[in-house]
């Protein structure tokens, strides 16, 4: 049992591989939860915690793009993962960290706290011990925002015995109306949108306070048809030369930052036949 924290956190150095595989190919899951901070972050948010900032890549978009002028403090158990994140995308208002803010606090409070694809990677039995942390780490007014994968998709990826992490856990409605109880705050916006299919992701904000009303929204009918799309015509190969020029840009990225044999790692995944890594919980 002790032995846990090694290794999960070993699981995760040795993933840093996929997420810069990620970085390169483009990521349908990280631009949806882009799209959702846009939305739920206000541009006068004054500091940001981010819990498993992983290749540093959102971390980098907050700051630049949705809050400019937050402090930000981008947190992971992975020592490789900071240090990628450190290579790829430093800034003068993130400050990267080593942790597991179960067991460090960063010694202060915040606007918001973001938990993207993490949850659900926090064994159910440490779940109240993640609760405690958060209550203390938000701002009277503060707000955690969570993506998650659907219980529905979650479920059928156990049932497959495919796409899943070192730690794996369903998350329910009913789950983070418990988030929301143990923070003394409120499950205040919830919604189920389409990233690789219909309906196998989950956006959803817990705000300090004591109101008890949610916002359960429809699923993302745009992103739907967006899946749906016929891949032909103008549009498509359009796109197509987007994602060639996306990856051509951070290819050489990487390569600057980290040095060719990290790219040669990258791009032997790429053109891999295993699943690509987006599509896991």
């Amino acid at each position: 049992m002790s032995n846990e924290p090694h290794r999960v956190k070993d699981y995760y150095d040795d993933f840093a591989g996929h997420l810069l595989r990620d970085y390169i190919r483009g990521n349908a899951r990280l631009t949806a939860q882009h799209d959702f901070c846009r939305d739920a972050l206000s541009p006068r948010t004054g500091s940001v915690l981010i819990m498993g900032c992983g290749s540093g890549e959102s971390s980098y978009y907050i700051a630049q793009k949705l809050a400019p002028k937050a402090d930000i403090w981008a947190v992971d158990i992975s020592p490789e993962n900071i240090r990628m994140a450190q290579a790829l995308f430093p800034h003068p208002r993130i400050t990267y960290r080593v942790m597991d803010i179960t067991q460090t606090s960063p010694g202060q409070q915040f606007d918001a706290v973001l938990l993207p694809d993490v949850y659900e990677h926090i064994p159910r039995a440490q779940r109240n011990i993640l609760h405690q942390a958060l209550h203390r780490l938000l701002n009277p007014r503060g707000q955690v925002l969570i993506t998650i994968p659907s219980q529905s998709h979650q479920e059928n990826l156990m049932a497959a015995g495919k796409g899943l992490q070192v730690v794996d856990e369903v998350v329910s409605l009913q789950d983070l109306q418990v988030l929301a109880d143990d923070i003394q705050g409120h499950l205040s916006y919830y919604n189920i949108v389409n990233v690789f299919r219909s309906g196998d992701y989950v956006h959803a904000v817990v705000a300090a306070g004591p109101e008890a009303e949610y916002r359960l929204c429809d699923t993302d009918r745009t992103a739907l048809r967006r899946a749906n799309r016929p891949r032909r015509g103008p549009r498509y190969r359009v796109a197509r030369l987007r994602r060639r020029w996306r990856r051509w840009r951070n290819t050489r990225h990487v390569r600057k930052a980290l040095g060719a044999p990290a790219v040669a790692s990258a791009v032997k995944k790429l053109d891999s036949t295993q699943p690509p890594s987006a599509e896991t919980s």
